[in-house]
């Protein structure tokens, strides 16, 4: 048996397990970069003037880190607001002014400018085996913060965001450093590191690749 994780940090936990004698390989998953990339935006009308702060999530609960950002959100500056994408109705009515709650979307070009009008994308998970959102965010030339948890600080390069200590105040510090210097001034890193590691043909490939070597050799890997 071959097992294939998505992160180093699953592979850890694997190689802690039943699985621990089996051959682990780490692949990232991948996105498609001509989907998600860096491109001109207008903003809508209500994030003019702001440093927008943006997170996705499948769903929100205290593991993806809502009540963190309703933390974090008294600690903002008036011209500072969070996006939360993937919200319910019900979530919706207990949003501060602060925090603006947008429904689960499942249109890519959608989240895509998302991505491209923030000024920050913020991870608030404890529990990620990857966190695909904070590679998408890169890719669109927005650098991002996360929690120094389980797989997400293997995603965060220098130059590309922060991996802070875990708590609302780090995260905020954080997020200040960010705004201190620019988003431009983390663009090009990182598109390129999301380039270099996170394109989905070459993750499909390093798959093809560990098959062959698997069923051409015959040995254990």
């Amino acid at each position: 048996m071959h097992v294939v994780t998505v992160s180093n940090w699953v592979k850890s936990k694997a190689e802690q397990s039943y699985l621990s004698d089996k051959n682990i390989t780490p692949i990232y998953n991948g996105i498609d970069l001509n989907m998600f990339r860096k491109k001109p935006v207008e903003r809508a009308e209500w994030m003019n003037g702001k440093f927008v702060i943006l997170s996705v999530s499948m769903g929100w609960n205290r593991r993806k880190g809502f009540d963190d950002f309703m933390e974090l959100s008294k600690k903002l500056k008036d011209d500072e607001i969070i996006v939360l994408i993937g919200v319910t109705e019900k979530q919706m009515e207990t949003l501060p002014d602060n925090v603006i709650g947008i429904k689960r979307t499942a249109n890519a070009d959608e989240l895509c400018d998302y991505y491209n009008m923030a000024d920050v994308y913020v991870s608030a998970a404890v529990e990620e085996t990857m966190g695909l959102t904070v590679v998408e965010a890169m890719a669109c030339g927005t650098p991002a913060i996360v929690y120094n948890k389980t797989a997400l600080p293997e995603l965060i390069r220098e130059g590309c965001g922060f991996a802070c200590e875990y708590g609302v105040d780090y995260l905020h510090e954080a997020i200040k450093r960010v705004r201190q210097k620019n988003k431009t001034d983390f663009s090009d890193n990182c598109i390129r590191f999301v380039s270099e590691n996170f394109n989905k043909r070459d993750q499909y490939q390093k798959y093809c690749e560990l098959y062959k070597e698997i069923v051409g050799t015959g040995e254990k890997r």
